[in-house]
């Protein structure tokens, strides 16, 4: 995804679940229609972690996860880059 900044205020946020499991429903089939109506927002190779030198790396297992950090990952995940 290009920018999450431009993707996310296009999410229909009320159609998005989160199941006792944690599970998030609604957002994978979101991704996939945006995906078709604006490919131009995703891209096709993984995009750099960025950050800069001594910042922590919060993609490891067993990393601390925020919500904010839970929520990126499903995203990710739904936009086919892996969480």
């Amino acid at each position: 995804m290009h920018d999450p900044d431009v993707v996310v205020p296009l999410l229909k946020l009320d159609a998005i679940k989160q199941g006792e499991d944690g599970s998030l429903s609604g957002l994978k089939e979101q991704m996939d229609t945006m995906k078709t109506s604006r490919p131009y927002l995703f891209t096709t190779t993984q995009p750099s972690k960025g950050g800069f030198a001594g910042s922590p790396d919060n993609t490891k297992a067993g990393a601390a996860q925020t919500p904010n950090a839970a929520i990126n990952a499903a995203i990710r995940g739904a936009a086919g880059f892996g969480e």
